[in-house]
């Protein structure tokens, strides 16, 4: 018995070293729900609430369509004592895959004997060494939880029925209440699994009436929280809260996702490649190996096979087999995928009944060779194709090959603390605007570098629910920085891009901003002593036609209009350097501590005047809030020239007596 529990010891010790070695460099950046799940954990764990200021949310908001809470709760240990990063974001996927690779040897050892243990062992080694569980839990994502848990809840179950005791038909329906908080694909699969286990249960006499209720009703208690959830958000009722958690309401409610209306033959075939060969996101899956290697393939046919004849036999005797279990659930999910828009992370579950599927594949196959040295030779030359596409897969995806050929993924970016840390620590910078160039949900990478405590955030950026462009203005910036580019660019700020934005990168080198490379951003500022400063009345062309007099000064009761409901001072006039004959690439007038960019207006009659094309845009059109030039004495135009590498600045006086 020793050199079973060190062979599983092994094999363990394998599987873990395989998902923490360089879990936190491997893939590349950090998945966009992983950062928004990380930080709704660390809000809970250090303030008791979400992003969103929710109360211990039993389903979370995370960007308005809802993600299962159960990721973020497992995190909240992590992110308190490790803080928030992507390896305590991470672990408890880690963690949790642990578990749930004894759950998969050890249904196998529901049997007895020595061949059981070699199954369980054989079942434990195809789930370290097959892709999809390596990719998968390597990410944490909320929905890759309910593999794990499906092969808990799955081996809990058969447990309870091989044994026939309440305590484990509890467990089993505690598993299975956990399971509807992975991911909401559960709450379709485990009805209609639960519904055909009884089915079968009841043909073979194995159903009783108090099993059935000591599994429903843990079940059931854990279930109510995500019933509510779903009521609240169909007939769109108030939020509501149940003890300490609330009741979430989204804005963005996603019930239709799943349905025979998205029922195609193109979606049955999505579905079952995502499953047995890959989908079309390589955080996923690759395409040289497959979600479970191709040589797999014929196998897990053979399997199938195998545990169909194990199913109807046990039916025929009315004998309980574990088998019967894996088939339903892979049934099952398989169907629910059809119904909707599949890939290998929302059909992750389905991966729980491959390794019994494959094992039985297996030793179908091994049984065919009557002769025991012919069945030893064949078992060792299994073992060694699968250790030999577990190594290749290793080198591909851990030797370089798979971070240089997807070195910028969808849905990934670089976490912001290191370009954050660097304009925080700079007295120039930190005192400027900052904008960060458009990357996934900017917003939450910026909230998870800074960790922004979600009071600060939102007292600043007020959530309206019923506000339609709310989530727009909720994410658009925070104190100093502001998520997203400008337009025109501002020159008296600071820039954090990251380097696969070739096009904000260049535009900023163009327009004179000093680069200072990080890893994975680059923050660039603006430096005027490297600009020429032009002549005002050699180098500027600039009149007024309606906001500032012939004396250069702005009257602004005189020029007062009501725009867009709120009173603006609107200048409009024209100008353009003289010096190169171009218009200006940005032009703004300073009041106060603020700063307002003219829009480019067309003004043929110049270009016409003057001959020259290239000055059709040197027209300008300011309309700025009224409230800017209360208690302004004075306020300063300045205008830009990045191509030239040229500046002009005037101060102009600020009247608030209307002038004869």
């Amino acid at each position: 018995m020793n050199r079973w529990y060190r062979a599983f010891g092994v094999v363990a010790c394998a599987a873990l070293f395989v998902h923490l070695f360089q879990i936190t460099k491997i893939p590349n950046g950090i998945h966009v729900d992983e950062m928004g799940m990380g930080y709704d954990a660390w809000c809970l764990a250090h303030f008791g609430v979400d992003r969103y200021l929710k109360a211990y949310p039993v389903y979370l908001m995370n960007f308005g369509g809802g993600q299962s809470a159960l990721y973020a709760y497992l995190c909240i240990p992590f992110v308190k004592w490790f803080g928030l990063s992507p390896l305590s974001i991470r672990l408890p996927g880690i963690l949790l895959y642990m578990i749930s690779l004894f759950c998969g040897a050890g249904i196998f050892m529901l049997d007895e004997g020595e061949m059981a243990r070699r199954k369980a062992l054989a079942g434990m080694a195809l789930m370290t060494v097959l892709p999809a569980f390596i990719l998968l839990f390597r990410i944490g994502m909320d929905c890759n939880l309910m593999l794990a848990v499906s092969v808990i809840f799955l081996y809990l179950m058969a447990r309870a029925v091989r044994v026939q005791r309440v305590t484990a038909y509890v467990a089993a329906g505690i598993a299975g209440g956990v399971l509807l908080y992975t991911y909401v694909i559960s709450y379709v699969v485990l009805p209609v699994f639960i519904v055909l286990l009884l089915v079968y249960l009841l043909s073979i006499r194995q159903l009783r009436f108090c099993h059935v209720l000591a599994l429903g009703i843990p079940l059931a208690v854990l279930a109510a929280p995500l019933i509510a959830v779903q009521v609240v958000n169909l007939f769109d009722l108030p939020e509501a809260q149940m003890g300490p958690f609330t009741i979430t309401r989204l804005f963005q409610y996603r019930g239709g996702e799943i349905g025979l209306n998205h029922l195609s033959v193109q979606s049955v075939k999505d579905a079952v490649m995502s499953i047995f060969l890959f989908d079309g996101l390589r955080y996923n899956t690759l395409i040289p190996f497959g979600t479970v290697y191709y040589v797999s393939l014929p196998l897990i046919g053979i399997g199938i096979a195998a545990c169909v004849r194990e199913f109807a036999g046990s039916i025929r005797k009315r004998v309980f087999c574990y088998q019967a279990l894996y088939l339903v659930w892979l049934v099952v999910m398989i169907a629910v995928g059809c119904c909707m828009e599949a890939n290998t992370n929302r059909l992750n579950a389905a991966m729980a009944a491959v390794p019994v599927l494959l094992v039985e594949g297996i030793w179908q196959t091994l049984a065919w060779f009557r002769d025991a040295r012919r069945r030893r030779i064949a078992a060792a030359a299994t073992a060694a194709v699968y250790l030999a596409c577990f190594g290749a897969f290793c080198i591909y995806y851990f030797g370089g090959s798979y971070t240089d050929t997807y070195a910028k993924m969808e849905y990934f970016d670089y976490p912001l603390e290191e370009a954050v840390t660097y304009v925080e620590s700079d007295p120039l910078c930190s005192a400027q605007t900052t904008y960060i160039s458009a990357i996934n949900q900017t917003y939450i990478y910026y909230l998870g570098a800074a960790l922004v405590s979600p009071f600060d955030f939102n007292r600043e950026n007020v959530f309206d629910r019923e506000d339609p462009l709310i989530y727009s203005k909720w994410t658009a910036g925070y104190g100093r920085y502001r998520f997203g580019m400008p337009e025109p660019l501002d020159w008296n700020a600071n820039y954090i891009v990251d380097h696969n934005n070739a096009v904000c990168s260049s535009l900023l080198r163009e327009s004179g901003f000093t680069e200072h490379r990080l890893t994975h951003y680059s923050v660039y500022t603006f430096d005027l002593n490297a600009f020429e400063a032009l002549d005002w009345k050699a180098d500027v062309a600039l009149a007024w036609d309606a906001g500032v007099n012939e004396k250069n000064q702005l009257t602004p009761e005189q020029n007062t209009q009501l725009v867009n409901d709120v009173e603006s001072v609107v200048l409009v006039g024209w100008s353009y350097d003289k010096k190169y004959r171009k218009p200006w690439d940005t032009v703004c007038l300073q009041v106060g501590n603020d700063r307002y960019y003219a829009e480019r207006v067309q003004r043929e009659e110049i270009a016409d005047q003057l001959g020259n094309e290239a000055l059709l845009e040197c027209g300008m059109l300011f309309v700025i809030p009224r409230e800017a030039f209360e208690h302004q004495t004075s306020a300063e135009l300045m205008l830009m020239d990045f191509g030239s590498k040229g500046y002009a600045r005037e101060r102009v006086e600020i009247l608030h007596e209307t002038c004869n």
